[in-house]
């Protein structure tokens, strides 16, 4: 081992002791090690990265081992060894399991780490903010290592874990688990010193046979802890005592005097929390920035921790008091000059900051790098060290400017970065990009929470309008993976994202899945495919609805085209004829929609053309739409339409002479017949989480919310009228506010008048007369908390789009699809 301060690296014959397994082949030179690597489209070192091929549900890692190695990769843990005799000159260790051997490894890495004190956290919910106030409050004084961002999965948290060097003083993991026999793995991973369980809720419970269960197996997390953080007030905190006994317990109580901190009172106001607590004897008050039960829960929680580890209450008060609710995820939003601004402005450490360029390249395609970046303080490097580290990581992702924030001036090493500004004052920062006009550029934002880098993200995104869609990329990706274990597991899968991705933005959602590895997207017209073509997306990419000549294009932008009618084949074709080029097609079967598609008196035609010119066309898949498959009551069309499409596939392929893509299965169809032995599905609507079929309710996660505000509250009298045509009457002295969304934003008009109500301070208020243009009234009476400037949810979570769309008598395609492009889209990962 190299006991350098930058980072630990490990020898080969050192990566052999920590899994166990003696490498098939070596290299001829000597390789130290200190990256892992799993995705080759992040930036590493190459000779010094360790490329570990772990299997997911959308694609395989042996399958780009030979990419790794191609980027100047010579370390390798496989489990297939396809791909072995092609990797020269490289050392290759063949495993059965590569997640379990990622987890070895982060474990002998914690063997030489075994002076930093790691906290680990548990628990249905709250553990990620816990985790990112902990640090903040923390990493004030000491050096710090966290789990980026939710990593605390059997995969996220050994690569948390790697990240840790003997330098750091504190290192803080989180650590989730989703079925029995996992928790353990991550123990041994983590090995932590100190145990924070946040709560035990309904959150995973599918994966377990009961609560108590899940309870028992969180708790393995904390066998051999010193100390265990928790609410002493919780309902479970008896099952924590039998299965924990020899665990010193430091719990918070609003009930128990005796608690390690007592709760002794709350006063809360609109926005501060004044609260009173004892500990070890002494009496303090703090005057804390949240006001509701899940945030001042967290607060309570660091607090603890922060006491048990003896820091003086000055400096936890201090810190505390700069904590906000930030987002757990980056959040990315477009501005005018084809700019995509990401916001990650709360912790700042060489690692998060990896990861934060490492999403942003996936939005670069041509455009400049422009990153926004405050000092790295406590980082446990020194700081030639530092800078040495961070140069390198400036140059592997090829940012082009650097507007960096620090205090002191830089070392040599930064001042001879091309395109580094320094400023010492935030005011003088903001200044300098507000007085620079930024185009064709990706803007990360990436700083600790003190410098205040998040107003440069308010600053440069839109604010034409407050109303807001929101849209989750994670969900996103739960969803495709979740659909996708649905079917076998050779089942490619398409995502149609036409209209632009249904209101959602297409190109956001094209760089989510390429990233997934979705196999195909179709878009609607050659113009939505020109754009995602611009937009960097590079996979193959179908264009449904294609209108008058339109060969060249699909050549010059290599796209694929649906084929739906013998007139527009000719067309195609002669059209390639002249053009001395190739297309892909995708054939479209009327089997009982009677919309698009070629019923069996084409199939002469069809066959004829498609033999005749095989030097200009390629059929690459033959597909068809079912009428209703959500609908069980349907289901003997359906299986008419199954019988149907699969005769007419076999006369189609038999004449061709191959075997073309097969597919049917659209979203519903893959939720109730995905054991239809076709070879791709197509997901649409399942790709925000919204369920025609309501079987795999609550197994989903919903990808949207949209938001407004409250502009306007005034008190009105009983019989009173609202709004245009005295539509509304209040029958009681009522409290109203004007929300800042209407029919112009996409909102129906058919929620109005009483059919629905807006989500308002976790209540729900309904709608008073119709919904006008710009505005709509709602009825706050029994909601004394809402305000001027209180957040209203249209859909979310609750109230959910199904509800809206059965409120307006419509589906929840109507919905999203008919949101205004005046409505801010913003992105959040």
């Amino acid at each position: 081992m190299d006991h350098q301060q930058a980072a630990i690296q490990f020898s080969t014959e050192e990566i052999t002791r920590a899994i166990g397994v003696k490498p098939i082949k070596r290299s001829s030179s000597w390789q130290w090690i200190s990256e892992i690597v799993i995705d080759t489209r992040t930036a590493f070192d190459g000779p010094k990265s360790l490329f570990i091929a772990l299997k997911g549900n959308m694609s395989d890692g042996n399958d780009f081992a030979l990419t790794a190695h191609k980027k100047g990769i010579r370390t390798f843990v496989l489990s297939s060894t396809k791909q072995i005799d092609q990797l020269e000159d490289s050392t290759v260790f063949v495993v059965k399991d590569a997640v379990k051997t990622l987890q070895m490894l982060a474990r002998y890495k914690r063997i030489y780490c075994a002076h930093t004190k790691v906290i680990s956290i548990t628990g249905s919910a709250g553990k990620t903010i816990v985790k990112e106030w902990l640090t903040q409050c923390l990493s004030a004084k000491y050096a710090t290592v966290q789990s980026p961002k939710s990593y605390n999965s059997q995969i996220g948290v050994p690569l948390s874990v790697w990240n840790m060097q003997p330098y750091h003083q504190i290192g803080i993991f989180e650590a989730g688990i989703s079925r029995p026999g996992e928790m353990e793995n991550l123990r041994l991973v983590i090995q932590p010193e100190i145990g924070i369980l946040t709560n035990i809720g309904s959150a995973h419970d599918a994966g377990f046979k009961d609560r108590a269960k899940k309870l028992e197996e969180k708790l393995q997390l904390f066998t051999g802890c010193r100390a265990l953080i928790l609410n002493g007030d919780a309902d479970f905190i008896d099952e924590v005592r039998k299965h924990l006994s020899g665990i010193y317990l430091v719990a918070w109580s609003k009930i128990y005097e005796s608690a390690f901190v007592f709760i002794e009172t709350e006063n809360k106001s609109s926005s501060v929390t004044q609260v009173m607590y004892k500990c070890g004897g002494k009496k303090h008050e703090i005057h804390l920035p949240f006001t509701d039960e899940a945030s001042l829960e967290n607060v309570y929680h660091v607090l603890t921790t922060m006491l048990y580890l003896g820091e003086e209450a000055n400096f936890i008060h201090e810190n505390i008091l700069q904590l906000k609710s930030v987002p757990l995820r980056l959040e990315v939003s477009n501005i005018a000059g084809n700019v995509t601004v990401i916001n990650d402005a709360y912790i700042n450490d060489l690692s998060g900051l990896k990861i934060a360029l490492d999403f942003a390249g996936r939005y670069r395609s041509q455009r400049k790098m422009v990153l926004v970046l405050s000092d790295i303080a406590e980082s446990g490097l020194d700081q030639q060290n530092l800078e040495k580290s961070l140069s390198q990581l400036l140059t592997s992702y090829d940012v082009d400017t650097v507007y960096y924030l620090a205090e002191n001036d830089t070392g040599s090493i930064l001042q001879e970065h091309e395109g580094l500004i320094h400023f010492s004052q935030l005011d003088k920062l903001k200044k300098a990009i507000s007085n620079v006009q930024i185009k064709d550029a990706v803007v990360l934002i990436k700083g600790a929470r003190k410098y205040g880098l998040e107003s440069i993200f308010y600053m440069l995104k839109q604010k034409s309008h407050t109303a807001k869609l929101t849209i989750s990329l994670p969900a996103i990706e739960h969803n495709v993976a979740y659909y996708k274990q649905l079917t076998k597991p050779d089942t490619q899968m398409m995502a149609v994202i036409k209209g632009s991705a249904y209101g959602s933005g297409a190109e956001a959602i094209a760089h989510v899945l390429q990233h997934k590895g979705v196999n195909y997207l179709s878009v609607a017209n050659i113009d939505e495919g020109k754009q995602l073509r611009s937009a960097g997306i590079t996979m193959p990419l179908i264009i449904l609805n294609p209108d008058g000549l339109f060969a060249e294009e699909l050549i010059q932008h290599d796209l694929q085209v649906e084929i739906y009618s013998i007139l527009q084949l000719e067309n195609l074709i002669s059209e390639l004829y002249s053009l001395n080029g190739k297309v892909k097609i995708h054939l479209k079967l009327d089997t009982g929609m009677h919309r698009l598609g070629m019923m069996p008196d084409d199939f002469e035609s069809l066959i004829h053309l498609l033999k005749n010119n095989m030097e200009s066309i390629y059929v690459e898949s033959i597909f068809s739409h079912l009428t209703s498959s959500e609908d069980p009551d349907d289901d003997v069309y359906t299986q008419k339409q199954f019988e149907l499409f699969d005769s007419y596939y076999e006369i189609i392929s038999g004449q061709l002479g191959f075997r073309p893509i097969k597919h049917i299965l659209n979203t519903a169809g893959i939720a109730r017949f995905g054991e239809r032995n076709d070879n791709l599905v197509r997901i649409g609507l399942g790709l925000y989480g919204i369920d025609a079929t309501s079987i795999h309710e609550g197994k989903l996660e919903k990808a949207h919310e949209l938001t407004a505000s409250i502009i306007q509250v005034k008190n009105i009298k009983a019989g009173d009228f609202v709004g245009y045509n005295r539509r509304g009457m209040v029958s009681r002295d009522s409290r109203i506010a004007v929300v800042n969304i209407g029919y112009a934003d996409g909102f129906l008009r058919n929620a109005g008048n009483g059919r629905y109500a807006l989500g308002v301070e976790g209540q729900r208020a309904p709608i008073l007369g119709n919904v006008c243009m710009d505005l709509t009234i709602i009825d706050i009476t029994d909601i004394p908390d809402a305000k001027e400037g209180s957040l209203v949810t249209i859909f979310g979570q609750q109230p959910s789009i199904e509800e809206l769309a059965k409120a307006c008598q419509t589906i929840p395609y109507e919905i999203i699809s008919r949101i205004a492009p005046r409505v801010v889209r913003e992105y959040v990962y």
